[in-house]
């Protein structure tokens, strides 16, 4: 069901409706999705998250129907017709691998951190869950209760999630990457969602000299790092406070390297 939706209109498959008084629409079976987020009346990154989206279905073995490739076309003319100019724009491909299967779009509930946060950092807890395909942005209602949940209990901003083998992966709504002594970490591709601010630390850190190291991160090796950033289309690079209890200084490298993040993607921005 969708009940995030912050504006009055909504695209159906292309064609535009009028939301009528707040009411929640109902969606059906699998559900692929993808949130775009929009600065100056421009979609962010359109063509990555089209790619993410087409590699979702592809990912769960379905084929990628054929209205996703007007999709880039229908984004645009939505966002001109709702008169977005900073926001999220949300992406849900419902009813998959049926004959009755939609592309719907609407501005989606933006919620972007305080700046305070960049300078503090934020709270993190661990949640013993995976997702059910790691490489699919699909909705999973009954993990994001339990990472809802978790975050109401201990009051914390986030919750990165423990796979079966003691491994942190990703966060319910983010990627995450630790660093030690100025090189960053972070869990294999086939463990995570591929985040698209994810891909552009990556790019970031290569056109800076900054090495990032990919593979397995123990939740008992937490102690052994110097600090932690959360990634994602909402927050840029978010430095993290601590973990589980496990306190890391924001300072430095914590606030320096999330300050420069973000003027790379201003440029990127300009660039577009």
């Amino acid at each position: 069901m969708i009940k995030d939706n912050a504006g009055e209109l909504m695209m159906i498959d292309g064609e535009t409706i009028v939301i009528k008084d707040g009411k929640p629409y109902e969606t059906e079976g699998i559900k692929i999705y993808e949130v775009v987020r929009v600065i100056g009346g421009k979609p962010l990154f359109l063509k990555e998250h089209i790619e993410r989206l087409e590699n979702s279905f592809k990912v769960l073995n379905m084929g990628v129907p054929q209205k996703i490739k007007n999709l880039g076309h229908e984004i645009h003319e939505f966002v001109r017709q709702a008169r977005i100019v900073n926001g999220n724009v949300k992406i849900i491909c419902d009813g998959i691998g049926g004959a009755d299967n939609r592309t719907i779009i609407y501005e989606t509930v933006s919620r972007y951190p305080d700046r305070t946060l960049y300078e503090k950092g934020v709270a993190v807890v661990t949640l013993e869950k995976s997702r059910t395909s790691p490489g699919a942005k699909t909705m999973e209602d009954d993990l994001r209760m339990h990472a809802d949940n978790k975050k109401k209990e201990k009051n914390a901003y986030e919750v990165i999630l423990v796979d079966g083998q003691g491994n942190m992966t990703e966060g319910s709504r983010s990627n995450i990457f630790f660093f030690k002594d100025g090189i960053l970490h972070t869990a294999p591709l086939d463990k995570v969602l591929p985040g698209i601010t994810r891909m552009k630390v990556f790019e970031f850190c290569a056109k800076k000299g900054i090495e990032v190291k990919v593979h397995p991160i123990k939740r008992n090796e937490l102690a052994n790092f110097d600090g932690a950033f959360l990634t994602g289309t909402s927050i840029n690079m978010l430095p993290v406070k601590s973990i589980d209890g496990i306190v890391y200084p924001v300072s430095g490298f914590a606030v320096e390297l999330p300050a420069q993040f973000e003027k790379h993607m201003i440029v990127d921005v300009l660039n577009a």
